[in-house]
């Protein structure tokens, strides 16, 4: 299951403070806590930043931002992936527990789950 946050096809480069510990993350294969800043698909109000554990799998750089597929923490018995805006993360830290990606993931198939407009091209 893919939960999706809509972004924008095109724009600029974002900052990133926290790219080079998520990638420090997936390298080292170690879970991460965040603080997220949701932003208006799940309902949340911008601003509020989250707290999540998550299980790091990927980087993807769409339109100059960075994304973070990631696995849920919550003890679900089949994993629940999600993508993070890298730009919303407010602090990121990696942690000595260790994470292994779930047994045959694929980056490339869960991305085109998780953003199913990729699929039908930009929006013109």
């Amino acid at each position: 299951m893919c939960r999706w946050s809509p972004a924008g096809w095109f724009g600029g480069q974002e900052d990133v403070p926290s790219l080079r510990d998520l990638a420090q993350a997936l390298r080292s294969r170690r879970r991460l806590a965040l603080r997220y800043q949701a932003g208006h698909a799940r309902g949340a109000q911008i601003g509020e930043a989250e707290p999540r554990l998550v299980g790091p799998l990927g980087l993807v750089n769409k339109a100059g931002a960075w994304y973070l597929v990631a696995s849920l923490a919550d003890g679900a018995s089949s994993p629940v992936f999600r993508v993070f805006r890298a730009g919303r993360i407010t602090s990121a830290r990696v942690l000595a527990e260790p994470f292994e990606r779930p047994a045959g993931f694929d980056l490339a198939a869960t991305r085109w789950r998780c953003w199913p407009r990729l699929r039908r091209g930009p929006p013109w």
